[in-house]
């Protein structure tokens, strides 16, 4: 038993090392998702072009941070807009930049002599899990609307084509929630801080469901612009809600008498509060995409059910690891879970003085 005890302190010393030096070594902002719209409006002789995208990803990919030219010259020289076989080249733009949302949308507008139009992805070509909404529109009506990836040089016809189907663009944002769960690391951290807590599998999942449910609600909000908070301060918040947990999971842990069962009961609450908070997080990843009807719809829907998958792959994976530890060895479990809540709120706290002071 010694030397099980001495195995799992050393263990948990590494994974607290590992946990503080990964928060030091991350962005100030884990919602930069390299996502991107591109619309092209045709209407009598004028071909209207605007691409929207995230700033941060668009500052990610070029490597430093961009001003108002730079940020031109980023999005003119990544945008690949057709007529016939000539590339359109736009001679004036105009940005328009969401302080709220992080986002940014470049507009032309150029003559237009009725031949055919395509558009090809390359806002983020390096990026194997960009996205990029692409819609063309004739006198008002979509002609073509699809979502691309960057995995390989797209290009759409040049010419009418049927919409994406609404369970091929499900399928491409459920792929996306997914993807955002397991990049946003403070998402994840706040999920293991509820899972360190201990408890039964059933327990987890009815606190976890509360967060998901939550999130869901303003993420709708916020997509429908019925509520934006500025990123600037739901940022800090999601870092802070972090160490709150950590610091709950301190004190229940420590008391003699804490039936961890029973303790998931103040957590759903707690839990829903922070969900709230969460989903605009997660809002910032959809709002640079400008969804509309089915779009939206369709969207929402795709990407919560890829944000719930990925909880449950976190849950059902590292849950029973924590359930078999904690009933074969209670009081050196009890220990573990303490240190990695503390790890996981100093990296909270980290997270929460770097978004601040960041602005």
């Amino acid at each position: 038993m010694d030397t099980v005890n001495i195995f799992l302190q050393t263990s948990l010393r590494w994974l607290l090392c590992a946990i503080v030096a990964i928060s030091l070594i991350l962005p100030a902002s884990a919602h930069d998702p390299a996502l991107s719209s591109v619309k092209v409006m045709l209407t009598g002789n004028e071909m209207a072009i605007s691409v929207t995208v995230h700033q941060l990803a668009l500052e990610k990919a070029a490597g430093h941070r961009l001003d108002p030219v730079d940020t031109d010259i980023a999005i003119r020289s990544r945008t690949f807009v057709y007529a016939g076989s000539e590339r359109v080249e736009a001679k004036m733009a105009s940005l328009d930049v969401d302080t709220k949302g992080g986002a940014v949308t470049w507009s032309t507008r150029v003559p237009y002599a009725g031949q055919p139009v395509s558009v090809r992805q390359a806002i983020f070509p390096d990026d194997p899990a960009a996205k990029s909404l692409v819609t063309i529109y004739k006198d008002g009506r979509a002609i073509f609307d699809t979502v691309y990836d960057s995995k390989t040089v797209q290009k759409s016809p040049a010419g009418p084509q049927a919409p994406e189907a609404w369970h091929l663009r499900l399928l491409h944002f459920i792929a996306t929630g997914i993807h955002h769960i397991f990049i946003g690391i403070d998402h994840v951290c706040f999920v293991l801080g509820l899972i360190l807590l201990g408890g039964s599998i059933r327990g987890l999942l009815r606190v976890v469901t509360s967060f998901t449910i939550a999130h869901s609600i303003t993420l709708a909000l916020a997509a429908l612009g019925i509520v934006n908070i500025p990123a600037r301060i739901v940022e800090p918040l999601i870092a802070i809600s972090i160490t709150c947990i950590a610091i709950d999971n301190i004190f229940q842990l420590r008391r003699a008498d804490t039936n961890v069962d029973t303790a998931w009961k103040h957590r759903v609450a707690a839990t829903f509060a922070f969900g709230l908070l969460h989903g605009f997080g997660f809002a910032g990843a959809l709002g640079t995409l400008n969804f509309r009807g089915v779009q939206l719809a369709t969207g929402l829907l795709g990407f919560n059910i890829g944000v719930e998958l990925g909880q449950l792959v976190i849950v059902l994976c590292l849950a029973p690891i924590v359930i078999m530890v904690s009933k074969k060895f209670p009081e050196p479990s009890r220990t573990m879970r303490i240190a990695g809540s503390i790890a996981i709120g100093l990296a909270g706290l980290f997270w929460f003085v770097q978004r601040i002071t960041s602005g």
